[in-house]
């Protein structure tokens, strides 16, 4: 990872990061069934993908005491299903503004009303300043997002082959993580998946394997991270006391303190 000064030194908080102050960050449904990530600040209540059905997404969302035309925005991370699903109809039956970059918009399977962007873009919802970032990852167009209000910021990095220098810099000062933990290398080359589905997921633009998202972990948290949410696991090829244990292990090694939690399939 390139060399970035220290931040600030990390220090130990509770896994429940939806009861902190400051940006909220809660992952409402991680891994290959769908995904979507709630973030609420003072002034801003944000969608980060719709991959499963709206009727879901709103019942979540009852959870953590939000009604979905509460929503301001959503941000769409890219057009695979498992975070596109939801979608239209959302679209259709709430006027929720919806941000996505312009390739991943045209490969979208159905039309929406959305505002599309350069893959690099900035968009501000009430108090929060939103940021993208290009990730590597099979699609037409794959971004994370930052969440920054008044020096504080939270970033959601999912579906990345390997974590881009865009992303290094992006995330580097992040005081919450929800980052990708997808599979364990072992599990994944012993397992039953046929030879080029296994050669996607290890590609460049596959997804993030338990060691190189611990490595990542240990990086962030040298530079203020406080807080991990490992998501997307793979129901096949990761366990969540393995992608756990995998990203704990590498802060021990360095010496390093963070919380590491890992997302539910649903928050439900």
């Amino acid at each position: 990872m390139p060399d970035r000064p220290p931040l600030r030194r990390p220090r130990s908080r509770r896994n429940d990061i939806r009861q902190m102050n400051g940006i909220k960050i809660t992952p409402l449904f991680s891994g290959s069934g769908g995904n979507c990530t709630y973030i609420e600040s003072e002034g801003a209540k944000i969608l980060v993908d719709a991959g499963v059905c709206a009727r879901r997404i709103v019942r979540a969302l009852s959870l953590c005491e939000t009604d979905i035309d509460e929503i301001d925005a959503v941000f769409i991370t890219h057009e695979h299903s498992d975070h596109t699903s939801g979608l239209r109809v959302l679209c259709n039956k709430r006027n929720i503004p919806v941000h996505i970059t312009r390739p991943s918009f045209h490969a979208l399977p159905f039309g929406i009303p959305a505002v599309t962007h350069d893959v690099v873009f900035t968009v501000n919802v009430g108090d929060l300043t939103v940021k993208s970032f290009p990730l590597s990852h099979d699609t037409a167009c794959c971004v994370g997002y930052t969440f920054e209000k008044e020096g504080e910021k939270v970033s959601v990095m999912t579906d990345t082959g390997y974590v881009t220098d865009e992303a290094v810099y992006a995330l580097a000062g992040s005081r919450r993580v929800l980052i990708e933990c997808n599979h364990d290398i072992s599990m994944l080359r012993r397992g039953s998946y046929p030879r080029y589905l296994k050669d996607r997921i290890l590609s460049k633009e596959g997804h993030l394997s338990n060691d190189d998202c611990a490595a990542f972990c240990a990086f962030l948290a040298s530079h203020g991270t406080e807080d991990f949410i490992l998501a997307h696991l793979s129901k096949e090829n990761n366990t969540p006391d393995l992608a756990g244990n995998t990203v704990k292990a590498r802060l021990e090694q360095k010496n390093l303190s963070a919380n590491v939690c890992v997302a539910a399939t649903e928050i439900i």
